[in-house]
């Protein structure tokens, strides 16, 4: 297995036990992310989901707030990755309310994330 995979045996964390930690939501429940980067105090964010798979309310409202802050990108990539391989269909960046459609493929994502990180660097 290469160095930084996942391990396909972790087991998902369920967050039930925290529901009603935070008193002021206490339906609030903690989202999970598939894919940070961080260089020079600049953030890439990515969701992973599968062609038909549906984004959590909670994973919208986390997302759409970190896409507003400076230094943050966030992506939501259509497609898979595992010890078989990798397959990018679409590659959106939430902006505001919406999603842009900003590459296909590997190789796509491969690039906006060297363009992220020139930009990062040189910031």
């Amino acid at each position: 297995m290469t160095q930084g995979m996942r391990n396909p045996k972790a087991e998902h964390v369920d967050f039930g036990f925290l529901e009603g930690v935070i008193k002021q939501k206490p339906n609030i429940l903690p989202v999970n992310v598939d894919m940070l980067y961080e260089l020079n105090e600049h953030f890439l964010i990515a969701e992973w989901k599968h062609s038909n798979e549906e984004i959590s309310l909670g994973q919208k409202i986390a997302l759409k707030a970190l896409s507003k802050q400076p230094k943050f990108m966030v992506l939501i990539i259509y497609g898979m990755s595992n010890e078989s391989g990798a397959i990018v269909d679409k590659v959106y960046k939430v902006q505001e309310d919406k999603l842009k459609l900003i590459g296909n493929g590997i190789n796509d994502l491969k690039s906006l994330i060297q363009k992220w990180a020139d930009y990062a660097q040189s910031s």
